[in-house]
């Protein structure tokens, strides 16, 4: 009779057995991995801020800031009026984030949030912006009347002053140079 198989079957053969079926599957995975999967080259899809920036006025009763124009390789990946808020997030070229967020705040209360005692002051386009750090991001903020902005930002403090001064009312934006963006 054979040793083989049914109840005679020696724990070695089963853990044998076992490996090679879990070499197997390891390799169909790894090989997967390497010739079929595809990366994008922009894994963020890209939204048209000038389009949510146009309900802003009407939903929140201000003029949001939007930045004139981007520069090449930047991407917008968020825009949104939520709750009076206005939102909008960069990805820069270099894969760092920026983000704006308005709202009307006319007790100071996320001014207050934004910025701690002792911040520095910068002034960019002659708007003066609180500036500080907050975990691994540059903080900036504006008050303008009842409405404040905060900027925060993983990119680095220059790349962020240019991106400051670059934001401007929406209702400043021409047709045309809306249209080109």
């Amino acid at each position: 009779m054979s040793n083989y198989g049914g109840a005679n079957a020696k724990m070695s053969d089963v853990l044998r057995t076992v490996l090679v079926l879990a070499a197997g599957v390891l390799a169909v995975f790894f090989l997967g991995r390497v010739f079929f999967t595809v990366e994008p080259d922009h894994p963020v899809s890209a939204v048209d801020y000038r389009e949510a920036a146009s309900a802003v006025e009407s939903a929140a009763g201000f003029d949001p800031f939007v930045p004139e124009r981007l520069p090449d390789g930047w991407i917008s990946n968020s825009a949104r009026i939520d709750a009076g808020t206005w939102e909008m997030g960069v990805v820069t070229d270099d894969d760092q984030f920026i983000g704006i967020r308005q709202l009307r705040d006319g007790d100071g209360e996320a001014f207050g949030r934004a910025v701690e005692d002792g911040t520095d002051r910068i002034t960019v386009q002659g708007r003066e912006w609180h500036a500080g750090e907050t975990r691994d991001e540059l903080v900036y903020a504006l008050t303008d009347g009842d409405i404040t902005t905060v900027v925060r930002s993983t990119a680095s403090p220059e790349v962020t002053e240019d991106y400051l001064a670059s934001l401007v009312p929406f209702s400043t934006l021409s047709p045309e140079a809306a249209a080109s963006r």
